[in-house]
């Protein structure tokens, strides 16, 4: 009776596509840095010290952790580590200000007012509104006069009676304190907003913070709190500051877009819209909120509502290179690749010397062709023939969405020879759910399938799933039919992923029955790492039925392998299994490659 090849032998197949993610540290310099934030300004200096210097052994020429340790050591005395730390960071950076700030800080406690009053008068003539700078400067200042005043004043006579106490000084009338703190609050606000335009986010959310405890009820800095937390992922505080401002601002609509923003990154579009659309309704002409239901149009898989409202704004205005660069994003993903184009292009007129609208214009549109060949060479023991499984395929996508796939396979099983012809097609409905269904035949078949049906889908049922990365619902089916009997095999399963999609974990459970109403049961097991961009492995377990000859026998395999991309458009993989069953053994070497054209 034919003989036909094992379900695992497909599995290994199907096994060697991976993610490619990039690899994780156990805690990021950016949270260590934003912990060294949080206890430099708690007080906490040592904690501070220690924090700053961790993240600084992974970055060593990060000038914002290196600013703020220079001042956490001027916190602790240690004057001359942070003078050699404040001119490390003038020499990584010259233009950083805070940097020169805290050698004028140091120059005024040694005393040393002509350093500390030139290197104040830099940071003024660089940022004339730097509040700290300029107190700086008035204590400067004060300190030559009673310089002065003691050189030029007469020795006082030693008195024969007990002195007078002296009077206590007035304090400055309450405009003058009120006035020296708006003048503070607006240095803060205006230092935090260039370093939030320049991209330093923590060293912008200091700042901004120091403001909010002068004026804790200022909507402004809670939606600028709120902005630059959430360029930093801190998305509950970011949602906490945006819902202060709510509170204080009901009709603020940069806080209720904040919001809707973060619903976005949650995945959450059904909420994300709902704020967009109150603030629209607020400020209809706002190019904005527009933006964003663009955005969230695109989320939810509404390429055209997307595109219409893209086009709308751009006849509105012709000079938003951001508007240019969505209606020129969503005609590329709708592969409209020369209007694309003409949008890019448009958008680098507008904005030349932005590094988006100049990524933009080196886009190159995907691949649609994917060649794949292969070959598996099996050993089997019991002095029995080996077996070799070669198979080539050719890709064509049809549309961002659908995939056509032809594909030829040659086995060898007991010195026969079978040739097995089969065709898929894959779509993705939206980005949470895909579905595939394939056909196969073999003519003049003396093992394989004479012809085999198969079906499955993929369905992301969870952003965050328990450990934290997407959960994925996945089933095959496959219906064979043999010379003399028909099997029909199940394959459920659950994917995990973890640590940003750079570790996952996949459960199959197999079940498989025949015409006979034999049933077997079984699980694969397996694990995905992504070592680098570039280079993935796995390994895993499985104890499944075979479908052989048509009938169902128990199988036990181990199984690993490795996946390559020496360059961005060829593949490689390689991967071995050792199987056992009770009748032999069989040890198994997979490879093949897959290039994109």
């Amino acid at each position: 009776m034919p003989v036909v090849a094992p379900p695992h032998a497909m599995l290994l197949g199907l096994l060697l596509a991976f993610c490619s993610v990039a690899p994780a540290r156990a805690q990021a310099p950016e949270t260590l840095y934003e912990e060294g934030v949080r206890y430099r300004l708690e007080g906490r200096f040592d904690d501070a010290e220690r924090m700053l210097q961790e993240a600084l052994s992974e970055q060593p020429e990060n000038v914002d952790a290196l600013v703020q340790l220079g001042f956490v050591q001027l916190a602790q005395g240690k004057n001359e580590d942070a003078r050699g730390t404040f001119e490390r960071v003038l020499v990584l950076s010259p233009n950083y200000e805070d940097a020169r700030y805290g050698l004028a800080q140091l120059a005024f406690r040694n005393g040393n007012l002509d350093d500390a009053e030139n290197l104040t008068n830099q940071v003024l003539a660089a940022q004339p509104e730097n509040a700290d700078a300029q107190a700086l400067a008035d204590n400067v200042a004060r300190a030559r006069e009673a310089q002065k005043t003691s050189a030029t004043s007469p020795p006082e006579a030693v008195p024969t009676v007990p002195a007078p106490p002296e009077p206590t000084p007035a304090k400055p009338p309450p405009e003058e304190i009120a006035q020296a703190k708006r003048e503070r609050l607006a240095g803060l606000i205006a230092e935090g907003t260039r370093l939030r335009l320049d991209g330093r986010f923590a060293a912008a959310e200091t700042r901004y913070r120091k403001a909010l405890s002068l004026a804790p009820e200022d909507a402004d800095i809670l939606v600028a709190l709120g902005l630059v937390t959430a360029n930093q992922d801190k998305l509950t505080e970011a949602r906490e500051f945006f819902e202060r401002a709510l509170r204080l601002a009901p009709s603020y609509t940069d806080a209720r877009l904040g919001l809707s923003r973060l619903a976005l990154r949650a995945d959450d579009t059904a909420e994300a819209r709902r704020l967009a659309e109150e603030a629209k309704a607020r400020e209809p002409e706002s190019i904005e909120t527009e933006l964003l239901l663009a955005r969230i149009d695109i989320a939810e898989g509404d390429l055209m509502s997307a595109d219409a409202r893209y086009e709308a704004l751009a006849r509105r205005t012709d000079d938003n290179a951001e508007v240019m660069v969505g209606l020129g994003d969503t005609r590329f993903r709708q592969w409209r690749f020369d209007e694309a184009r003409a949008a890019y292009e448009r958008a680098h007129e507008i904005a030349p010397g932005d590094p988006v609208t100049a990524g933009r214009l080196e886009r190159e549109p995907p691949k649609r062709w994917r060649f794949t060949a292969g070959s598996e060479y099996s050993a089997l023991t019991e002095n029995r023939p080996h077996w070799t499984d070669s198979v080539a395929a050719l890709s064509y996508r049809l549309s961002p969405a659908a995939t056509v796939t032809g594909e030829t396979r040659l086995a060898t099983r007991n010195n026969s020879t079978d040739l097995q012809i089969g065709a898929r097609i894959d779509y993705a409905f939206s980005d949470a759910f895909a579905a595939n269904a394939s056909v196969a035949a073999t003519p003049c078949a003396d093992f394989l399938a004479r012809v085999s049906l198969g079906a499955g889908m993929a369905w992301r049922i969870a952003e965050n799933g328990p450990n934290g990365g997407p959960l994925f619902l996945e089933m095959q089916t496959r219906h064979e039919f043999f010379a003399d009997s028909e099997v029909t095999s199940l394959f459920p399963a659950i994917k995990a992923a973890i640590v940003d999609e750079r570790l996952t974990f996949k459960v199959t459970w197999v079940h498989a029955r025949d015409d006979d109403s034999t049933v077997s049961n079984g699980y694969i097991l397996r694990t995905d790492l992504a070592a680098t961009d570039r280079f993935r492995l796995f390994a895993g377990y499985a104890d499944a039925p075979e479908i052989s000859e048509g009938s169902l026998f128990d199988t036990r395999t181990l199984f690993g392998g490795v996946s390559f991309d020496p360059v961005d458009w060829v593949t490689i993989n390689a991967a071995i299994a050792h199987e056992r069953r009770d009748a032999f053994e069989r040890n198994s070497l997979a490879l093949n490659f897959s290039t994109r054209f």
